[in-house]
């Protein structure tokens, strides 16, 4: 079996992690607005909805809930793959680590997750069954935790990785371990996150 996750340190430049912004945000203003949703799941059930979607009453429907436990809480951005420039880097990357040939592989839906103060993923995982296509689960940070900050680091087993501008890593669908974001105390974590699946 490969390793529980490959993590490529500095592999993006400063200026190829400035330019994926410079997309996001180019491609909002070239009239290409991102669907922002809100997801939670919970004891009592799971919440997504866009946010152009959601209104005081569809939040006042959940009024008498009694969230024991939420499991997942951030804003998800659906981005367009074929107006950033990270496909072949992400490839190459899964195609080294994994010892898959590069042509053997895709990247699925991309998105960008953006984790609040409070926002968490809790210890979960994501293994399919032994013929799912997945490869990997793709992260790449697009800002680093300030100095002061805690929080939004990221736990695989007993690894735990602090989000840094710059980096890649990888975490093997097969691998048994969890993983799980801590929550965010007091900043802004954006990390783009995708799948490579074998084709």
């Amino acid at each position: 079996m490969n390793s529980d996750f490959y993590l490529g340190k500095d592999f993006f430049t400063e200026d190829e992690v400035d330019n994926i912004v410079t997309q996001i945000i180019k491609q909002e203003q070239d009239g290409h607005p991102l669907q922002a949703e809100l997801k939670f799941d919970s004891t009592a059930g799971n919440y997504r909805d866009k946010l152009s979607n959601i209104s005081f009453s569809s939040f006042f429907e959940l009024k008498d809930l009694w969230l024991k436990k939420i499991s997942q809480s951030y804003f998800l951005f659906g981005l367009s793959l074929h107006r950033l420039d990270v496909k072949d880097k992400i490839l190459n990357f899964v195609s080294d680590s994994f010892n898959i040939n590069k042509d053997k592989l895709k990247v699925s839906e991309i998105s960008l997750q953006v984790y609040t103060p409070g926002s968490f993923i809790e210890p979960h995982s994501d293994k399919g069954r032994d013929d799912d296509p997945r490869v990997c689960a793709v992260l790449i940070p697009l800002n680093s935790r300030p100095n002061g900050a805690s929080g939004g680091e990221l736990k695989v087993g007993e690894y735990e990785y602090v989000p840094s501008k710059c980096d890649i890593m990888a975490l093997n669908i097969q691998s048994p371990k969890e993983h799980e974001v801590v929550e965010v105390k007091d900043w802004f974590r954006f990390m783009i996150t995708t799948f490579v699946t074998k084709i």
